[in-house]
């Protein structure tokens, strides 16, 4: 018993000691600072400040101390100087051995920069003192991170030039490391800041990196970010719709994070099957006077059985030729664990950082953590599969390439497999030819690499690259495989860290250029991607709607670039050679709703694949123009449909096919880019491309015996149908002027018209469309006060249908709006509570847009919830329904990006709009979304808008000016006092103000 008590006795003696020694073997780092390093406006400065964010990261053998003070200064003359307070001689006392200063922003209030000649010599006192300490600390200099708040005086025009060159000269005359944390947060500005000075948690989190980085030498352990830029679950994807897309325009990838087997999809814009094709059906302008004449007569169902036999395109004979997007191939990746094999994996992470443009998967085996980073590089154009772990010789694997059909694998070297071949034509012409070669490349003393015919083997390596180029004959022509290899070897040579981080600021360039912040419900944000879409439909999680937004803007840039193709029905990514509806171009509402948020996401250049391609589609529509509508057409035309083969004739069944507006409505696209960028060569540029179009109509359109109008004939409603009067319940399509044709060939003519004045050309013609608008028949409203969507009040066979084409004149096109049209808006009203707030996924995108125009904002958000309704659940995961997927996909179902980006639209089209000739902020604010911010917006006439609001009311917009001068604002909703520079604006119903080019202004609402 006596042992017993002794031994006791002992470790309680003893494990005091021994805590101490272990403290004592601690490294100390005092975080020197302002209210930034203090954590100011942060929910809680103990969790989520930058040292407490960085003593996560250096983890129990450091101990991190947080010595910031809020609103102190360098300078010993500044208004608060720092080593003046107590918390300055508690960091003496703290005895560091590693000191970050990260002093200066206060510096350049005015008051305090007036002293800025003794800025040096005060910096150098402080560094004094600290290595006067028995400690002897390393000491890094931190550059001031961007900052920006005019009513506090705080400029970073004097940060930039004055106060950061005097610290670098601090730093270059005593030998001490600099730390640049304005480089390393200017991606972040202002998005991860509460209020312009302060960063938010997650910019915390981007200092606390840098600084680890800076002091340990390693990359920190990578973890998902925020909720509203980051998708993340914790298992990995068992169907294609949960694995994460990656792009850079032209090549994509989507990695399904397996954790013994996982597959990598690859993708290429360009893969596509068929080839260019005569499909003119001369039969086809012989049977149009008939088809009309019935059509007069009101004899619409012998119209249309007239039109089904004669008015098709002649299909070549072999078929096919008209072609399908396809994969480009599958990358396998069989990982081994060695003795790790038989533990369970634990810490589990796969997610989408979408403020980077980068996936990651991160998990343990045993004591080994890995990390697998995924990334589609713009500048180096090749895709990037990045394994590593934290023990040495810990990554081995099996990777092999595949395709379904028409594909052969061979080894090209060791190391380098390449996946070949060629697509099916429909012809005798040699399809697309395509090559994917995936080389590797290791580090590791023991790494061991093997390569034969179908795979490479890499066993004991302490990290892996897997570089994959791919090139196809459609977009490089004859040198596509030499030129794919060519990149490859080029990007192999590189050091692929810093191709990585080339990627990521290239992709930047573009993400950061706006951005929204929403409400964030803690209850449900912290979720996984999957669980919030889930909850969504029960509980409230306004930052979901930010977080669909940015990554519908992080799509279109992964999607498309300048010199590729405009993005289509997938997007960029399939996961098979026979893509639903050919993943084609359909031109009634899905390619055109893929580029709604293109101009006022500040995306503007992603605009010119879309123009690239009309242009090519011209001459064919010429040739469709003559063969379907006779020798007296002129222009060109293209009907509901199109592909990479510039196909405009109809589609094969006048159902659908027949709707002849779809070059109109893409010409809307061009004028929209012009409305917004104000580029007169551009415009210069595209005019005969809109005067084509409207030359089409001009000469084809007929009067209808009824009224005298001018309508198309024959036509439809995008796939829509209805019953002629009487007993006879065949459903009819074939139709003469339906309300959207008016309404486009309406906005086609007055833009047409607007481009001739500016460009001082065609003024006759100009004035024979002015004409022929007033001819063309009205928008009409129904007995039961619904918009009528045809000529007549007909019967629809679904009141439900998913096209609301009707209302393309209140969205996307002007012609009908709250302010300008009520009766017509009121009418607009009915036909959508009529239509229903169920459809496809990207109908009920559309009616987001529609409700916005309303101005109904929680009806909108009624609607954006009905879009993230799930696709499927657990327990019947392949039943696919309309909603959303868990990686936010739109499913119609199947999927369809349309509806991402339509909803994208959505939500900026409630926040902001200007197709009245004005300026409307918060147009359409949903209740929850109380508070919140955009920035980097833009509005027609190309002025950008950040906005705070806060219950419900703007609080502060500045406005940076655009190509056109003068704007005018509508005086915001429950707001009595407008500030326009310091200056009280006229109260009135809008508040007319100029801005020049680049030129900044801030209104301040009270």
């Amino acid at each position: 018993m006596r042992k017993l008590y002794l031994y006791i006795l002992g470790i309680f003696l003893i494990l005091p000691l021994a805590i101490q020694a272990q403290t004592e073997k601690r490294i100390k780092i005092a975080c020197v600072g302002n209210s930034i390093t203090e954590g100011f406006l942060l929910k809680n400065p103990s969790e989520e400040s930058y040292p407490a964010a960085l003593q996560k990261l250096l983890g129990n053998n450091y101990e991190v101390g947080n010595f910031g003070v809020t609103a102190h200064t360098l300078s010993q003359k500044g208004d608060l100087p720092y080593m003046k307070t107590t918390r300055f001689q508690e960091a003496l006392d703290f005895l560091p051995n590693i000191v970050t200063i990260k002093l200066g922003t206060n510096d350049s209030k005015p008051q305090n920069w007036q002293h800025h000649a003794t800025f040096k010599d005060d910096l150098n006192l402080l560094i004094d003192k600290f290595q006067a300490l028995a400690s002897h600390p390393h000491i890094y200099l931190c550059l001031p991170i961007p900052s920006n708040r005019k009513e506090w005086g705080i400029n970073d025009s004097i940060i930039v030039n004055g106060i950061i060159p005097y610290i670098r000269e601090v730093a270059a005359e005593r030998s001490l490391p600099v730390i640049d944390l304005h480089t390393a947060m200017l991606p972040y500005y202002p998005q991860l800041y509460v209020d312009g000075v302060h960063p938010d948690k997650y910019g915390a989190a981007i200092i606390a990196e840098t600084l680890y980085k800076c002091i340990t030498g390693e990359e920190p352990h990578p973890t998902p970010g925020r909720s509203d830029q980051t998708l993340w679950y914790d298992e990995p994807a068992v169907q294609w719709e949960e694995t994460l897309p990656l792009g850079n325009g032209r090549l994509g990838m989507m990695p399904d994070g397996g954790i013994v087997k996982e597959h990598i999809v690859l993708n290429e814009i360009s893969m596509w099957s068929g080839s260019e094709a005569n499909y003119l059906n001369p039969d086809a302008s012989k049977s149009l006077p008939e088809i009309r004449r019935l059509l007069f007569e009101g004899k619409n169902k012998e119209a249309q059985e007239l039109m089904y036999t004669s008015f098709v395109p002649k299909k070549p004979e072999k078929g096919g030729t008209y072609g399908t997007f396809q994969m480009l191939g599958n990358l396998f990746l069989e990982h081994q664990y060695g003795v790790h094999e038989k533990d369970v994996p634990a810490d589990y992470h796969r997610w989408l950082d979408l403020s980077k443009g980068i996936a990651y998967t991160t998990f343990s085996r045993g004591n080994v953590n890995y990390v697998r980073e995924y990334v589609v590089s713009r500048d180096k154009d090749v895709m990037l599969i990045h394994l590593k772990a934290n023990v040495p010789g810990s990554i081995n694997f099996k990777m092999n390439l595949s395709r379904p059909e028409r594909g052969s694998v061979r080894k090209l070297a060791e190391g380098k497999l390449e996946l070949y071949g060629s697509l099916d034509s429909g012809s005798s012409q040699t399809g697309v030819r395509y090559a994917a070669i995936a080389g590797i490349t290791c580090k590791g003393r023991q790494t061991n690499q093997s390569t034969d015919e179908q795979s490479i083997t890499v066993q004991n390596a302490d990290e892996a690259w897997i570089v994959v180029s791919a090139k196809t004959s459609f977009l490089a022509g004859e040198i596509y495989e030499t030129e794919a290899d060519r990149i490859l070897n080029d990007a192999l040579k590189s050091n692929l860290c810093e191709t990585v981080s080339e990627a990521i600021l290239s992709y930047q360039a573009l993400f950061n250029r706006a951005g929204i912040r929403l409400p964030e419900n803690e209850a449900v944000s912290h979720l996984t991607t999957d669980q919030r879409i889930e909850r969504f439909q029960q509980q409230d999680d306004p930052s979901l709607a930010a977080l669909y937004y940015n990554y519908g803007r992080y799509l279109l840039i992964s999607s498309t670039r300048p010199g590729s193709l405009p993005p289509n029905l997938q997007g960029l990514w399939a996961n098979e050679p026979g893509t639903p509806w050919n993943g084609d171009y359909h031109t009634n509402i899905n390619v055109q709703m893929n580029h709604w948020p293109v101009e006022q996401a500040n995306l503007s250049e992603l605009y010119l694949p879309l123009v690239d391609l009309v242009k090519r589609l011209v001459p064919s529509g010429e040739e469709s123009a003559k063969a379907f509508y006779g020798p007296q057409a002129k222009g060109w035309v293209l009907h509901m449909m199109t592909n990479v083969w510039n196909y405009t004739a109809p589609g094969e069944h006048p159902s659908w096919g027949a709707t002849n507006t779809g070059g109109a409505w893409l010409c809307a696209h061009l004028w929209e880019h012009y409305l917004f960028s104000g580029d007169r060569n551009y415009l210069a540029d595209i005019y005969p491309i809109m005067k084509g179009a409207s030359e089409f109509f001009y000469s084809t359109m007929v009067r209808e015996p009824k009224h005298g109008w001018l309508v198309t004939a024959p036509t439809s409603s995008p796939e829509n149908a209805f019953y002629l009067p009487g007993k006879d319940r065949t459903p009819i399509s074939v139709c003469m002027g339906p309300t959207m044709d008016i309404q486009l060939v309406r906005e086609l003519y007055t833009n047409v018209i607007e481009a001739s004045h500016i460009l001082h050309t065609d003024t006759a013609y100009a004035e024979a469309l002015q004409e022929a608008i007033g001819l063309l028949p009205p928008h009409q409203i129904s007995k039961k006060g619904y918009l009528m969507e045809w000529l007549e009040d007909y019967e629809e066979t679904d009141i439900h249908h998913r096209h609301v084409s009707h209302l393309y004149g209140l969205h996307p096109g002007n012609q009908i709006s709250v302010l300008k049209t009520p009766e017509l808006a009121e009418a607009c009203r009915k036909t959508l509570n009529r239509r229903g707030d169920e459809g496809t996924g990207w109908s009920r995108a559309w009616k987001i847009n529609f409700w916005a125009r309303l101005g109904d904002g929680n009806r909108a958000y009624k609607l954006f919830r009905s879009l993230l309704y799930p696709a499927y659940t657990a327990q019947n995961p392949t039943q696919h329904g309309s909603g959303t997927f868990p990686n936010l996909f739109c499913s119609h179902p199947p999927f369809q990006m349309d509806g991402n980006w339509g909803g994208t639209s959505g939500i900026s089209e409630m926040l902001l709009q200007s197709q009245d000739g004005f300026i409307h902020l918060l147009p359409a604010l949903p209740d929850s979304w109380k508070d919140g911010s955009f920035y980097g917006l833009k509005v027609r006439g190309g002025a950008t808008v950040d906005l705070v609001w806060k219950d419900g009311k703007p609080v502060q917009a500045t406005i940076t000016g655009g190509w056109q001068n003068n704007l005018k604002m509508k005086w915001p909703k429950g707001v009595k006092k407008v500030l326009l520079n310091d200056t009280a604006c006229r109260t009135d119903s809008f508040i007319p103000f100029t801005v020049k080019q680049g030129e900044c202004i801030t209104f301040i609402f009270e």
